[in-house]
């Protein structure tokens, strides 16, 4: 309930109390009157309160009794300087007062330890009426530190300071530039490994193997091999080109040495070119060619397949236990050691014509089991799944499957409980 409305309210339960107004009606209808003017005063009074200190605030603003001289100072200088740069300021003046006046001003710089370092004032006397101003401009250099600077306005005998703080300090360094370390060039390098002398006799067919290996960091492409011209011949046999070659990987290249039955017994260079889309290398082969008799030059074929069997008997080892298929590859061997030992018992009886053909079925049979061993070389075998897991998924499904038949029976017993309990 509002305080306004209390009057109203105790004129109203007064006129209704008939025991507390006397029998004549007269002097009812005089007190009733009186208690109405005394209500409507204390309704009126807070406004008429109100208004008379307003008015007493005005008079007061007017009629003011303060100085007949007043003034107004601005200073306005910027925060942050570099030593020895020149730094300007102004510093404004203003007659607030209700009385013309002289006045001037000031502007003074200290530092830190309040010493003087700079001071400047109006070299004349400004005549101001009321509202009217007067500016002073200065500029200066500092060294580094903290400054205040002061501005001072006078107008007669009154007189109103201000201030403002500037640092002088060096511009920080600027940050050193990221370092951007530029993209690692791709490293190409080819490694080549292959017999870098030979002996061979004038007609003789040799099948020569290079191994070449990725030894860079990226990888190539178009890797093959490019005889060049000379008087002994190479032809590639397996593979011809080889599209993509990873990083640390090998692949073994077969090619067929062929000496020509009329070369003259010497030494001679053979060279080829291991070509890729992004590098090559040079290999040399030095061979001593040799006029043999037939008898030395079938026992020199024999030793040549023999070397040649033991090396490849390592390649199939090395195959079987990375988990290639390597059936073919071992019915070749085992065909080239027949034909082999068939040779060499010709050899002892004497008979090197017979046992020359039949190191000739040897050769095309080591050139058939040199190929089969290269294919695999190149088979990358699948991510083998351990025979064991599938039985491991089978029972942990088995096990999920008990638990949630046990739980599905724990579920039904609990809620045939509280079945239970509730007809009990």
């Amino acid at each position: 309930m509002q305080p306004i409305f209390f009057p109203f309210f105790v004129f109203i339960a007064i006129t209704k109390n008939h025991n507390l107004l006397l029998v004549n009606e007269n002097l009812f209808v005089q007190r009733k009157l009186v208690i109405l003017f005394i209500l409507l005063i204390l309704l009126f009074l807070p406004p008429l309160y109100k208004l008379t200190a307003k008015l007493i605030d005005l008079a007061a603003l007017y009629l003011s009794w303060k100085n007949k001289t007043d003034v107004c100072a601005r200073l306005v200088v910027p925060s942050f300087a570099y030593p020895g740069e020149t730094f300007s300021g102004y510093l404004i003046c203003e007659n607030c007062g209700t009385h013309e006046g002289t006045g001037y001003g000031e502007v003074i710089i200290s530092d830190e330890n309040t010493n003087l370092i700079y001071f400047l004032q109006t070299t004349g006397l400004y005549r101001l009426k009321p509202g009217e101003e007067f500016s002073m401009n200065f500029s200066t250099s500092l060294k580094e530190g903290i400054y205040k600077v002061i501005g001072r306005c006078f107008v007669e005998t009154t007189l109103t300071e201000t201030y403002r703080k500037i640092v002088i300090a060096r511009p920080p360094k600027p940050p050193p530039p990221p370092i951007t370390v530029p993209p690692k060039p791709p490293f190409y390098n080819l490694t080549l490994k292959y017999e870098k002398e030979l002996n061979l006799t004038q007609a003789e067919e040799y099948l020569f193997i290079i191994y070449v290996k990725n030894s860079g960091d990226s990888t190539i492409h178009n890797l093959t091999i490019v005889p060049l011209p000379g008087n002994i011949s190479m032809k590639i046999i397996y593979p011809l080109q080889i599209l993509l070659l990873q990083p640390k990987s090998e692949v073994m290249f077969i090619t067929k040495i062929k000496v020509p039955g009329e070369l003259k017994e010497g030494t001679y260079y053979l060279r080829f070119n291991v070509t890729s889309k992004e590098i090559w290398r040079e290999g040399r082969v030095k061979i001593y060619v040799k006029s043999l008799e037939e008898r030395e030059l079938v026992l020199s074929l024999i030793k040549k397949y023999e070397k040649v069997l033991e090396q490849t008997s390592k390649e199939i080892e090395k195959l079987k236990a990375e988990g290639k298929n390597t059936t073919l590859a071992e019915e070749y061997q085992k065909a080239v050691e027949k034909k082999l030992g068939e040779a060499k018992e010709l050899y002892r009886l004497e008979l090197y014509k017979e046992a020359k053909k039949k190191l000739d079925e040897v050769g095309d049979l080591v050139e058939k089991l040199v190929i089969e061993i290269a294919r695999l070389k190149r088979i990358k075998l699948p991510v083998k799944i351990p025979a064991y897991l599938p039985v491991w998924i089978l029972l942990l499904l088995v096990i999920c499957l008990l638990i949630a038949v046990i739980a599905l029976l724990i579920k039904r017993k609990y809620i045939y409980a509280i079945r239970l309990r509730r007809f009990v």
